[in-house]
């Protein structure tokens, strides 16, 4: 019974591990700027983040989801086949919806010419929007010297 169970299992793993594997796209994740292929996960407030996509195919219609860090808001931008297998993405109001914290991009493609209603590919990526440096060393500089004057008021 044993040799019969190892022989199930074995061929069970078998099977699995020698199934073709199928990934629409080779690369998504945020970065920098349009045309950039580097990934980025922290912005400052005035850099504008873009989804960075690369495709085994140019025909995809792409949903990406822009989860601000409230949670409270969801923003989805919806772009149409362009011909390229690579895409830059970014929401057109970015300067509007944009807070500090932790956001989420959730990415699914479609391909609506012969599957329209069943999504081919899906992933999701995180990256953190900062208050710009200046305003955080401003804001240290101002507390240092707060903590101080009380500091020399006790004594």
């Amino acid at each position: 019974m044993r040799k019969y169970l190892s022989a199930l299992i074995c061929c069970v793993m078998l099977f699995i591990t020698a199934s073709p594997v199928f990934a629409c796209y080779e690369d998504i994740y945020v970065v920098g700027a349009e045309n950039s292929t580097v990934e980025k996960d922290i912005f400052v407030w005035d850099e504008t983040p873009w989804l960075y996509l690369k495709l085994d195919r140019n025909s995809y219609d792409v949903d990406s989801t822009w989860i601000s860090p409230s949670a409270s808001e969801t923003f989805l931008h919806t772009e149409g086949p362009e011909g390229a297998y690579e895409r830059w993405i970014t929401p057109a109001d970015w300067s509007d919806i944009k807070e500090t914290g932790s956001w989420k991009v959730d990415v699914r493609l479609f391909n609506p010419e012969n599957y329209p209603n069943c999504s081919f590919g899906h992933s999701c990526d995180t990256f953190t929007v900062t208050p710009e440096p200046l305003g955080c060393f401003l804001f240290l500089l101002g507390s240092a010297a707060l903590g101080w004057r009380r500091r020399r008021m006790k004594t």
